[in-house]
């Protein structure tokens, strides 16, 4: 038996014989004889291949249809339980959201009323830690009021103590200050300032004793002129009159406080004059 050739074998045969200077025409016609032969061959098999290829495939297809078939059922079936699962796992959600927000409701109303203790508790330790502080400024206001009355009283008792010790040969108003060396300062200042207002008396009382003591000329008009004032009237040009340390002693409080302005009045005037 022949061994059957390719299409491609048989034209590459042809194209050679062809090719040569004398070509052998029967062996030419032979060849596409075999060719024609080879193509109506391939032709046929082709089609058997085509209707054997058709038939597998409808085989298939229809296999295939019913594994679409079988798969679509159980799609459907798992759609079924798949959807049986979402409303259980959406019911589950459902009481899990539910409890979730019960929780929440319980756990904010459990911190507000902590919270609510809390503020209750800071606004009454503010209360109590500014009451603290008002009575704590009301005791130290009155600790301070008393302890400056205390030492009011104290410095009263040294000033009068040191005036005291001046056997009123002093002058009792100009005695003042906030301290003790201040009180001491200006008790000085007083008794000395008595001093000086006694010993301005007793040299005026002098003076006046003197001028008194002068004999008066006789007037053209037989009338007496003198430059002393009359007899039993000490006072000067400026209306005060001199006392005597003993004429002081014998005055009452009132009656040592105008004389002692009037002293003073007067010496600020002799001083300012000279």
């Amino acid at each position: 038996m022949p061994k059957i050739r390719d299409v491609e074998t048989i034209e590459k045969e042809i194209k050679d014989v062809e090719g040569i200077e004398k070509p052998d025409k029967e062996k030419i016609e032979s060849l596409k004889d075999e060719l024609d032969t080879r193509k109506e061959i391939n032709k046929e098999i082709e089609e058997k291949s085509i209707v054997k290829a058709s038939d597998g495939i409808k085989v298939e297809k229809d296999k295939i249809y019913d594994t679409q078939e079988k798969l679509k059922g159980d799609l459907r079936d798992k759609d079924v339980r798949l959807k049986e699962l979402e409303e259980k796992q959406n019911k589950i959600n459902q009481e899990k959201v539910e409890k979730e927000k019960v929780e929440k409701i319980a756990k904010e109303k459990e911190e507000n009323e902590k919270l609510e203790v809390s503020e209750r508790i800071s606004k009454i330790e503010a209360d109590s830690r500014l009451e603290k502080e008002k009575m704590d400024l009301a005791f130290k206001k009155k600790d301070q009021e008393m302890k400056s009355e205390l030492q009011k009283r104290d410095l009263n008792l040294y000033k009068q103590s040191l005036i005291a010790t001046a056997k009123g040969q002093i002058i009792p108003e100009l005695v003042e200050g906030n301290s003790e060396e201040e009180i001491k300062k200006s008790f000085e200042n007083a008794v000395q300032r008595y001093k000086s207002i006694v010993e301005n008396n007793e040299v005026k009382v002098k003076e006046d004793k003197i001028k008194q003591s002068k004999l008066p000329e006789a007037s053209g008009d037989g009338k007496i002129e003198s430059d002393s004032p009359p007899a039993g009237n000490d006072a000067n040009s400026s209306g005060f009159k001199e006392l005597s340390a003993k004429e002081i002693a014998k005055l009452t409080p009132d009656q040592f406080k105008k004389h002692k302005e009037e002293a003073l009045a007067h010496v600020d005037k002799e001083t300012a004059q000279a």
